[in-house]
Parts: structure tokens; sequence; C-alpha cells
């Protein structure tokens, strides 16, 4: 949370953190976000530089924003992190054993309990055409040989 916003820098307060019983600590940990750290704030989509050439002109006093540590551990340094509008979910399995070596459902449990990687409906689009492509390569196929609207049957290749 942002408690406070000067030219230069921004003072922030830090979630507390949770004990082993589960219960928010007392202790209350602060930080700061130097202008420098957040100076793609200062910019818009598009890239134009906005009006604000200072953190007073992106953040108040009361806003909840995103952050991320920098330097050492311990320090109070930290970095403005902008949270991403769009979720995703990806696995990645061993296409010889079948073993998944990674699954990610989404950016934030805490936004959205939503597992994208095992709850949703899969619309492969264009994420299909380099199979279709690598299986061309294979048979030597070239863009001169048309196939649009062509019916019959394909041969499953046997190594």
């Amino acid at each position: 949370v942002v408690l406070a916003v000067s030219a230069k820098q921004v003072d922030i307060g830090l979630r507390p953190e949770r004990e082993a019983g589960g219960a928010f600590s007392a202790e209350r940990k602060t930080g700061r976000i130097d202008a420098k750290n957040m100076e793609w704030a200062f910019r818009s989509a598009t890239g134009d530089r906005k009006s604000t050439k200072s953190p007073e002109g992106v953040v108040a006093p009361g806003d909840v924003v995103y952050v991320e540590p920098i330097g050492e551990t311990g320090s109070d340094s930290y970095r403005l992190r902008q949270p991403p509008k769009v979720q995703g979910g990806l696995v990645a399995m061993d296409p010889h054993t079948g073993r998944v070596l990674a699954m990610v459902g989404g950016f934030s449990y805490g936004q959205s309990e939503f597992n994208r990687a095992t709850q949703a409906m899969r619309q492969p689009g264009s994420s299909f055409k380099p199979l279709v492509y690598a299986a061309a390569l294979d048979t030597a196929t070239t863009p001169a040989l048309g196939h649009h609207g062509r019916s019959g049957r394909i041969r499953l290749r046997r190594p």
C-alpha cells in the first residue's frame, strides 16, 4: 500500500507475513520505490511520455500496488511491478514419457481460482500450424502441391 509520495520516491507498506499458526504477524514492514525504479509507469501504452515526470502523477497514498524486491535480502528497495491483464495456462510434458515437467494455471490464485492449465477448454488456433508444417517438411511436401478441399486417406507412417 502506498503510504506517502514525493517527487523522488514512494514509501510503501508491505503485506504482513503469516506466522506458523496462520495468523498475520504484528510486525509491519515498510519499503521505498525510487523514481528510477518506476520510470516505465511514466509512459503510456504507445510509448509516448505522459504529462507526469514524477511518482506523484502515477500513484497516490492509499493505492494498492504490486512490488518486487531489488538488491540484497533485507534491503528496503523495491521496484514497481505491473500485474498482467492477460491470463494464460501452460502444461509442459516430456513427449517420450508423458511426464508433466511444469504446469502453470495463471498469474495469481488470489485473483482467480480458475486453473487455466487444467480447467480451460482448449482453443489451439494457430498453435497447431507448426505440427502441420513439420509433417509437411517430413514428407518433402512443397507449397506448390495443392491440398485445398481434396478428400482422401492419410496413411500412417511407421518408423
